[in-house]
């Protein structure tokens, strides 16, 4: 049963353009349907976050945290680059003629 291309080409221009249209279409569905309730469930709970002094508490003392934090790894680097520094301060920088050794003259047949 041969196939005739140009039904075969027809079929598959048919099925790129309604697979195009369905992508558009959930796109538009996405757009309209989904971003808007996520963007409300964020406004809602960033608000409640905002009106309980317990949460609003916590959460300045964890931003208090991070800041106490970074600055201790501030710290702790510029520890690590003296440190570098004293080990690369250490190492001989002497120029030294090297001269490979000979083998031995005596060997032994």
């Amino acid at each position: 049963m041969p196939f005739d291309l140009e039904k075969v080409g027809e079929v598959l221009v048919a099925l790129m353009i309604s697979s195009s249209v369905l992508l558009v279409a959930a796109a538009i569905a996405w757009r309209l349907a989904v971003k808007p309730s996520l963007r409300a469930l964020l406004e809602s709970r960033t608000a409640r976050a905002g009106a309980d002094p317990l949460v609003s508490r916590r959460l300045t003392e964890l931003e208090d945290e991070v800041r106490g934090l970074q600055a201790r790894m501030d710290q702790l680097e510029q520890e690590l680059r003296d440190e570098i520094r004293t080990v690369h301060r250490t190492y001989k920088r002497e120029v030294v003629l090297y001269r490979p050794s000979q083998p031995p003259t005596d060997a032994v047949r």
